[in-house]
């Protein structure tokens, strides 16, 4: 043992021996942190418990041993803290005497995370060590809430207690803070429910308390000694976030029920937001939390925030519907003219404002009359549901709302616009796939502008119509692609059809008796589908060619007209130019029955396919026509669902 002991010592001063001696060079040594490699190797395989003499660190320049960092901040103290050697701690509080501030200058230096050497001893979860650095502290440094606190926080807020909790200690914490016979802060002169209350107070940047963070993790006996006394207990509710959150998070309901039977008051305890542990429940979608906290104290659900929403808005705005289904049961629920937030939307407006759809198809179907007043309401700005559906972009609730017959879509708010004013604020140069959805919708339920709904009286001068010719002529650029492209599809049609319908499957009879170049698969039923197919889709594609010539006109009007024509021109081109090649594979490989088979079974289910896709093209249709809109309900849908696929 006494060789071992021996050994150590003999590393120990060897390494800061040569540390000490090249002192003339302790600028390069602090910045390049030469010893770090051997000073952690030594301290790390060090025993706890080893016989630290004066022998070790002796030296007519040990003090500035201590000052020397590591590259990243670190001192002598951090390393001896980070792997729990309290002996060590020792020693370098003895040294640190030598200093003005004693050992507080160590044990409140930061490292560039802004962690002291608790912070490191506490994340390791070195009990004895924290409690060591913890009363040398203290008896160098009485005070716990100057500057230099015992308490102090890092880059990220936490105090040492957050990081033991962060990293999984929760003993660490009880130790420190609730033993009662072996107690950090007998040395202090402020009681110790002062130095617990600064503890618990203490929020790191997520606004976490140690009471949050051990609800979040489930740490039962830290939470149930802190609120063993009332008036500690109580102090700490207005700090940081509510920790009924993290056990609404956790969908902790024994814990709920651990902290409302011990105080059931703190159920109406509202955090900055002025949020109760209700609200939390019903945005969080926690069920069985709503109806715990409901039949504990059913008025809960007229609580309100600062935004003045009630629970019931934020489940309608998160949508989740069976909470909405709960809190529209309570006899406590509001009349819908008082279930109003502070811009007077109600739970209506919420939930087509966020793109719930769950939420608006059950309040659109529902019986409840007071759900049924609240399609049409305004809210301040005088929006209806549908507004701020439209203005949000929602096309598969707006396509809900219109096609309800209790909808007034024409409805104006305060600044004299409709839904379909409010599609105008959308890009006008490219408008993205969602705004275009959303648009059909309207127009094809027939929606108007607000200038179109009564008489409207302008005086329109020569200028201005010159004015509007020479600067607000619509732009033909962004349709100029969308021609060319088409142009180019159906110039590649000509080419191929062409080429195929005098190189038809099967040959021409080349022989020197009769019928010298005909087909000489002539009497083929698919030789006759083969060409049915293939003059349609040379004669569509010249069509095409030719419409798309007249939409170069630039004239917004007819361009418009010119590609209406051509898109499904061109569809039943590609279809039947699909069709022609179905029909001359199947032709040339039809003596091997099974790849026939296989292969035209392929080609129609690819055809279909191909069809179904290009159709999608076609709708949504914005015609009012009632047949035409049920035509595009099912296209619709399927466009707006992949929509929101997209974003989920």
């Amino acid at each position: 043992m006494m060789n071992e002991n021996f050994g150590i010592r003999y590393r120990i001063k060897g390494c800061y021996g040569r540390i000490v001696n090249g002192w003339q060079h302790v600028d390069d040594i602090h910045k390049n942190g030469k010893w770090l490699p051997k000073a952690y190797s030594v301290i790390r395989d060090l025993p706890i418990q080893a016989d630290l003499n004066d022998e070790i660190l002796s030296h007519e320049k040990e003090e500035k041993i201590l000052v020397i960092k590591s590259p990243i901040g670190n001192t002598m103290l951090h390393v001896a803290a980070m792997f729990g050697k309290y002996n060590l701690v020792d020693k370098i509080a003895q040294l640190s005497q030598k200093f003005p501030l004693g050992f507080s200058k160590f044990s409140t230096e930061q490292n560039v995370n802004g962690d002291t050497a608790l912070h490191l001893a506490a994340k390791a979860g070195h009990i004895s060590t924290v409690k060591k650095l913890v009363r040398v502290h203290l008896s160098s440094f009485r005070e716990i809430f100057p500057d230099g606190e015992i308490f102090m926080a890092n880059k990220q807020g936490n105090t040492f207690l957050h990081e033991a909790l962060y990293n999984r200690h929760p003993d660490l914490v009880n130790q420190v803070l609730y033993d009662q016979h072996d107690s950090c802060f007998q040395s202090l002169s402020v009681p110790n429910t002062i130095v617990l209350q600064r503890a618990l107070n203490s929020i790191n940047n997520e606004n976490k308390s140690i009471l949050y963070l051990a609800i979040e993790a489930g740490y039962n006996e830290l939470v149930d000694k802190t609120l063993v006394n009332f008036d500690l207990a109580q102090q700490c509710v207005p700090e940081g976030k509510s920790f009924f959150l993290a056990a609404i998070l956790k969908r902790d309901l024994g814990m709920l029920e651990t902290i409302l039977n011990r105080y059931s008051h703190w159920i109406n305890a509202t955090d900055e937001e002025r949020r109760t542990v209700v609200h939390y429940a019903a945005s969080t979608g926690y069920l069985k939390g709503v109806e715990y906290l409901l039949g504990r104290y059913s008025s809960c659900a007229t609580l309100r925030d600062k935004d003045g929403f009630l629970p019931i808005h934020l489940a309608s705005y998160k949508g989740h519907l069976e909470i909405v289904q709960k809190l529209l049961q309570e006899e406590q629920c509001p009349y819908s003219q008082e279930m109003h937030d502070n811009n007077g939307r109600n739970i209506l407006h919420l939930a087509s404002q966020n793109g719930k759809f769950n939420v608006v198809n059950y309040i659109l179907q529902s019986t409840n009359p007071k759900l049924q007043e609240m399609i049409n309401e305004k809210d301040f700005d005088g929006n209806t549901p549908l507004h701020l559906a439209t203005l949000c972009c929602h096309p598969k609730i707006v396509h809900a709302l219109t096609w309800d017959k209790r909808v007034d879509f024409n409805l104006p708010n305060v600044k004299d616009q409709t839904p379909l004013d409010l599609c105008n604020e959308f890009s006008l140069e490219n408008p993205s796939f969602r705004q275009r959805l959303t648009w059909v919708a309207l127009k094809s339920a027939g929606a108007k502008h607000f200038h179109s709904l009564g008489p409207c009286y302008i005086n329109v001068s020569p200028q201005d119509i010159k004015s509007y010719w020479n600067e607000r002529a619509p732009d033909m650029s962004q349709y100029k692609d969308r021609i060319n492209t088409l142009l180019l599809v159906s110039t590649l049609i000509i080419t191929v059809t062409f080429a195929a319908g005098f190189t038809v499957p099967g040959g021409l009879n080349s022989s020197g008796q009769g019928h010298q170049g005909i087909a000489i698969m002539l009497k083929q039923i698919w030789f006759k589908l083969f060409i049915f197919c293939i003059t349609i889709s040379m004669y569509g594609a010249l069509s095409v060619t030719i419409t798309l010539i007249w939409a170069q006109l630039a004239d917004l009007t007819v361009t418009l007209f010119a590609l209406k024509v051509a898109r499904p021109l061109l569809g039943v081109t590609l279809a039947t130019l699909s069709l022609a090649f179905m029909a001359g594979l199947h032709l040339v490989i039809s003596d091997l029955n099974w790849l026939a088979t296989t292969t035209l079974a392929l080609c129609v289910i690819l055809i279909l396919m191909l069809l179904f896709f290009y159709t999608l093209l076609w709708f949504p249709s914005t015609s009012t026509n009632i047949v035409a809109r049920w035509f595009s309900y099912r296209p619709f849908l399927f466009l707006a669902w992949v929509v929101d696929y997209d974003e989920t």
